[in-house]
């Protein structure tokens, strides 16, 4: 894969801990080194974010290369002025905006921009009050010539070179800019913002192209309030519908000979476009789609590869063995596999742990403890520790952290230096710690924000390279009290934890961290089964469980037949 040729689509589909990362900048290393033609400078490394960006530039300069990063959050067209991210959006208006069709959509409103004169009638036209008059089928013929030149400015300067010819050969040009400014009243000087904010701002004037298209509710979502250029507040997702449309009007922006793209299976098809035509066809794309979650989560590489160039020929490697994850850890990991990615084989470990994956659930009033008893635990025995929660808990996992007077670093700010570090699911990809303590994989796994939350927690449990500590917090009743509160501890530590905290009752049970996590995801599925059987008359549940157990039952025997 390393020493794989340059001039291919070369993609690499790798689990946790497979090295997938580390073959993708090995191969930068070894490409630049092989091939003459090849510079540091012609080379683009993309990660996901900032975290991960910082996580990795470190380490080609290593290698000996010091090659240009870029996080895709990062992302600015090539355009003047240089827009800035000042606005926010919904997902759902995110997604659309990340969706091909707006390609499309862009290239439309912009040649809706065009006058198309009559051929059976003279065009006349006023500039700077001289009356200029061409033949309607003669200026028809020149404006489908002009279309086909390319980019929409090399349009202009062709219709241009039209004018100025007719012009002379009438003996009716007066002044130089007379040519151009005759261009304009066919197709009017266009910037990207101008075409983007056509867009997003005259909503009611493009609902005649919906059909097949976008329906008149998609339009209505992205509308928004027309504003000057210079005041726009534009969102990441627009900065990749500017730089489509600046490729409409003035053509591909600077080219690299090689694009790498790490955690590749997360990229809307605006942004792979954008990384595409940046691209000369070399390109190694590196993902995982066993963790492919966001706004375009995907279960197969063919929804993204039709995005990227398809000039060279494509290269597939798939890494089957893990040398990051212990085999106790993976097995936890694996046990969502089937369900997280079908179609994806789970990579198979090398490595033990020495010590099974710790396991307990707590009420909310004791889980802030024993999660810096945990941490400090490890602290002693001089491990590195990254503590992975939701959103609906980052406040309190904070805390606890400070109240014991634990240096922390936030790594969704790239804050990576601390011996402790916090990090949501999201950006804990790419990501790996001595030890990982997940906190609330419910949480994790319920995700508020819409997204893939068993992948989310597949990528939460396989961040750890030695240990794995997963502190689950359980429902608690209106009625619940300390003293009744329940509380189970599984794992390495199971009778040191059954001590702590004080005004807590103990419960250990037999019961695998295996065990424990089928517990909690079939739990989240049966509240999910009865809140949709409460929305029925109770004598048709039955029927519908029938049902269920039926369909099943047949894809089952599918499955197994073929």
């Amino acid at each position: 894969m390393i020493e794989a040729p340059l001039n291919q689509l070369t993609v690499i589909q790798g689990g946790p801990g497979t090295g997938k990362t580390a073959i993708a900048l090995h191969r930068v290393s070894w490409l630049l080194y092989n091939h003459d033609e090849l510079d540091a400078e012609d080379v683009l490394v993309v990660g996901p974010n900032s975290t991960f960006v910082r996580y990795i530039e470190d380490l080609l300069p290593d290698l000996g290369d010091d090659v240009a990063h870029l996080a895709i959050g990062d992302f600015r067209p090539d355009i003047r002025p240089r827009p800035q991210v000042r606005g926010r959006e919904s997902e759902n208006v995110a997604a659309l905006k990340g969706d091909v069709r707006m390609a499309g959509l862009l290239a439309w409103a912009l040649m809706q921009g065009v006058e198309r004169p009559s051929a059976v009638k003279a065009w006349e036209a006023q500039v700077n009050g001289r009356t200029y008059t061409f033949d309607g089928a003669g200026l028809v013929a020149a404006v489908d010539d002009a279309l086909q030149a390319g980019t929409y400015q090399q349009a202009r300067l062709r219709l241009c070179g039209w004018f100025r010819t007719e012009c002379s050969r009438n003996g009716t040009w007066v002044d130089e800019q007379d040519p151009m400014a005759l261009t304009g009243q066919i197709m009017p000087e266009m910037t990207a913002a101008a075409l983007v904010q056509r867009v997003l701002n005259r909503a009611d004037e493009l609902q005649g192209v919906s059909a097949g298209n976008f329906t008149a509710e998609d339009l209505r979502q992205m509308w928004r309030e027309p504003r000057p250029s210079a005041q726009e507040r534009w969102t990441l997702a627009d900065m990749f519908l500017l730089d489509e449309a600046d490729e409409l009007i003035n053509g591909s922006p600077q080219r690299y000979r090689h694009i790498v793209v790490d955690e590749v299976q997360d990229l809307s098809p605006m942004q792979l476009r954008a990384l595409a035509r940046r691209s000369h066809g070399s390109m190694t794309v590196v993902g995982d789609i066993a963790q492919s979650t966001g706004l375009w989560s995907r279960d197969d590489w063919d929804d993204l590869l039709c995005h990227l160039p398809d000039r060279l020929p494509v290269g597939w490697h798939e890494l089957r063995y893990g040398y990051r994850v212990p085999r106790q850890i993976h097995e936890l990991a694996a046990s969502l596999a089937p369900d997280v990615a079908p179609g994806v084989e789970p990579p198979q470990p090398v490595r033990e742990a020495d010590e099974e994956p710790f396991w307990c659930e707590l009420d909310e009033q004791a889980f802030a403890a024993q999660l810096a008893k945990r941490v400090v635990h490890h602290l002693d025995d001089d491990l590195g520790v990254g503590v992975v929660c939701p959103a609906s808990r980052r406040q309190a996992v904070e805390a606890a952290l400070t109240d014991a007077r634990i240096d922390w670093g936030d790594a969704d700010r790239a804050e990576l230096d601390a011996d402790t570090t916090v990090v949501s699911p999201e950006n804990a990809k790419g990501l790996e710690f001595d030890v990982t303590v997940v906190v609330d994989p419910t949480g994790i796994l319920k995700n508020d924000d819409g997204n893939r939350g068993d992948r989310l927690l597949y990528v939460a449990l396989t961040r750890a390279t030695q240990r794995l500590d997963v502190i689950s917090i359980a429902p608690q009743p209106a009625s619940a009290s300390p003293e009744n509160s329940p509380r189970r501890v599984v794992g390495a530590e199971q009778a040191e934890n059954t001590e702590t905290p004080p005004p807590t009752a103990v419960s250990v049970e037999p019961v695998t961290a295996a065990d424990a996590l089928q517990r909690q995801v079939v739990g989240l599925i049966v509240d999910d089964i009865m809140g949709r059987l409460s929305l029925i008359a109770p004598h048709l549940w039955q029927p519908v469980l029938d049902e269920v157990a039926a369909r099943l039952g047949r894809t089952r025997s599918d499955t197994s037949s073929s």
